[in-house]
């Protein structure tokens, strides 16, 4: 049933990030188009986790912040007319 499906967007939160790599997970009411993303300080676009249609559901996707230098990031889940932040800090 829909017991498990949550109202609407959901983004759980990030702390830290201690290792190299993390998992963003997210949830959607509804089926449809999302997009995850994930900015610099500066607000500046560094990785597209994800761009296209999804079920319903609980979602995970893997961050590797192998590339990316030390300090705080922000993932972005747009769904719908929904927008979703989380701080991100990343300690190498």
């Amino acid at each position: 049933g829909n017991a498990t499906l949550p109202k609407e967007l959901t983004l759980y939160k990030i702390i830290q990030i201690r290792l190299i790599a993390t998992t963003i997970s997210y949830a959607i009411p509804t089926a449809g188009n999302v997009s995850v993303k994930v900015y610099n300080s500066l607000g500046q676009e560094v990785v597209t986790l994800f761009e296209g249609y999804q079920e319903a559901g609980m979602k995970q996707l893997n961050f590797n912040a192998n590339n990316l230098n030390s300090g705080i990031y922000y993932c972005v889940v747009n769904f719908g007319n929904s927008t979703k932040v989380t701080k991100m800090l990343l300690m190498k």
